[in-house]
């Protein structure tokens, strides 16, 4: 998952609801640092997991403000939720290739694990490798052998925690990119075996436009318009269950931010498509926390266009959920299913999900008969309008 780098968002902050109709399982990825809004109200969700503990070379998991998590897990455990910590992310999944490569190193990089789990007092551990077998963010990989590495690692992985924890099942859950691991022919026809050795897979079903296109577009749509793209929400949910992943097993992500970018259009019309070309040399800056980053790959600084929820609301852009302030104009998107906004005066353009388009995926979740849906994430939403909008529409069908 990204967040402040210039193609797409995600850090991690994430909810996964589940379960029965009258009473859905929420799991709430927490974007921790020792700045985390201590305000959260955790006793919604059913599982917290803490993003990001980084895996270094040596195979040590950096995390930050670690000296505090301990309390932080305990605080959460307190209110009810179980808690993992979550391994990766898009900025630092760049040494898994190497860390699960070989038997030496994959026991190494597991007993790392096993010492976290045990001295943090967690649940389970989540593992955000997004692209195993593939380029992410000019990681190092191994197009040939990740996929079967990972699956021998995780097969190690959970021999390990069923002997170290007999007493108590520890949670192995994975956040995947929106098509199948991939191999040496492409990604991977049979997920089935991996679903075997975890408990749950999150779909990162958002980031499919960003200011680097030359158009501008949906975050997240639902489906994609002919000719407009090849991706999208429900393609996602196809791609994983072609590939014999257990529908119970399988969890879709939902967007609790959205994408900013300078339109590059003439006239003071308002546009009547989400569609539009995009400035090539102007990217503006999204909401108050959106800061400068390089980017790994090219080396070039600018701002992600992150918009937050919270900020949508807080910073006056939202008038209400469903209303736009001036000069903001607000659209929705029949196709996609998603809401936009123009901002008459700067030209600037934010693609972003609402209740009306969680509504809207909420409902194919369910025709899918799918495990739930996981939020990027929950310290992005302001008085649990989007949680509640996932909670109250999503059934769930999981095996827990």
């Amino acid at each position: 998952m990204r967040f402040n780098s210039f193609g797409t968002l995600a850090g991690l902050g994430l909810a996964m609801l589940s379960g029965v109709a009258s009473e859905p399982v929420l799991w709430c990825y927490a974007q921790y640092s020792d700045k985390i809004d201590t305000s959260i109200d955790y006793s919604r969700c059913t599982n917290v997991l803490v993003a990001f503990g980084i895996p270094k070379p040596d195979a040590t998991i950096k995390i930050e403000a670690e000296d505090k998590l301990q309390d932080f897990v305990k605080t959460v455990q307190d209110q009810g939720p179980k808690v993992s910590v979550s391994l990766g992310g898009w900025t630092g999944s760049g040494n898994f290739s190497t860390l699960i490569k070989n038997e030496e190193n994959r026991e190494k990089f597991i007993d790392r694990i096993v010492d976290l789990i045990k001295s943090k007092n967690l649940d389970g551990i989540d593992l955000d490798w997004e692209y195993p077998g593939r380029d992410g963010n000019c990681n190092v990989f191994d197009k040939d052998n990740d996929t079967k590495n990972y699956l021998e690692f995780l097969r190690l992985l959970r021999k390990t925690l069923t002997e170290k924890f007999p007493d108590s099942s520890k949670l192995v859950t994975m956040a995947v990119w929106v098509q199948p691991f991939d191999g040496p022919d492409g990604p991977t026809s049979d997920m089935s075996e991996f679903a075997n050795l975890t408990d749950f897979a999150f779909l990162m079903q958002y980031d499919y436009t960003t200011s680097s296109a030359e158009h501008s577009g949906p975050n997240s749509p639902l489906d994609f318009e002919e000719g407009k793209g090849t991706r999208s929400f429900r393609t996602a949910i196809k791609a994983w269950t072609d590939a014999k992943w257990p529908r119970d097993q399988l969890v879709a992500g939902f967007a609790f931010y959205g994408r900013s970018s300078k339109l590059d259009i003439e006239g003071d019309e308002v546009p009547t498509s989400q569609y539009q070309k995009q400035s090539k040399t102007e990217f503006p800056k999204g909401d108050e926390e959106d800061e400068v980053e390089e980017d790994a790959c090219t080396g070039t600084k600018r701002f992600s266009g992150a918009w937050r929820w919270k900020h949508l609301l807080h910073d006056g852009v939202l008038k209400d959920p469903l209303t736009a302030n001036e000069p903001w104009v607000r659209q929705f998107d029949n196709i996609t299913k998603t809401p936009w906004l123009f901002n008459k005066e700067t030209k600037v353009f934010i693609t972003y999900d609402d209740p009306e388009s969680i509504k809207e995926k909420a409902r194919v979740v369910n025709e899918e008969g799918l495990a739930g849906g996981m939020m990027w994430s929950i310290d992005m939403d302001k008085d649990n309008v989007l949680t509640d909008a996932m909670k109250e529409n999503l059934k769930g069908s999981s095996k827990n």
